[in-house]
């Protein structure tokens, strides 16, 4: 083998690689999908009462939002090879991930002590979304170590894209659960 056809090789192995990480995010995106889905439709089934719902749970909305900007952010610095402000903008996202858990704990303890209910129905809803989103911060930790090594710049950014993907689903499904309650 020359060394042009050794290059290419190498270059379909990584597109290979790249495709079956971003199949992957979107199986583990779907079966989310499918937890969650199941949950609200055995909720749904069950003709709840109105449930009170924290203001926290609204709060968290507004968080989870300006998250997911700094994400957007941190992925277009990421395509112009701005590593220094995709990681400044990722830190920010970080901590705002933490804010959420925190303010997320709080909202749910308040809910536990009002409503029975939500007991038995939402808080599996409640603690499946809080592993997800501590995984969620532990990949934005993984792609801000990655930025610092240059493992991360415009030509490398396939972790990171399923990584943000992934953080913005989160999001999503949180906008889902506060309409639902």
């Amino acid at each position: 083998m020359n060394e042009k056809e050794i290059a290419f090789q190498r270059a379909s192995e990584k597109e290979r690689a790249r495709k079956a990480w971003r199949d992957m995010t979107k199986l583990f995106i779907l079966s989310s999908s499918i937890i969650f889905t199941t949950l609200f439709i055995v909720w749904i089934a069950r003709q709840l009462p109105d449930i009170y719902m924290p203001a926290s749970y609204r709060w968290n909305l507004l968080v989870a939002a300006i998250s997911s900007l700094f994400i957007f952010q941190s992925a277009a610095s990421i395509k112009k090879d701005e590593l220094k402000s995709a990681g400044q903008s990722l830190h920010a996202a970080i901590v705002l991930g933490l804010a959420f858990l925190v303010i997320h704990i709080i909202g749910s303890n308040e809910l536990l002590q009002v409503n029975s209910a939500f007991r038995n129905i939402l808080f599996p809803v409640v603690v499946i979304h809080i592993l997800h989103v501590l995984i969620g911060i532990a990949l934005l930790v993984r792609i801000g170590w990655q930025l610092k090594v240059y493992k991360v710049h415009s030509r490398e950014t396939g972790f990171a894209s399923n990584a943000f993907r992934y953080w913005h689903f989160l999001g999503v499904i949180w906008l889902l659960v506060v309409v639902f309650l």
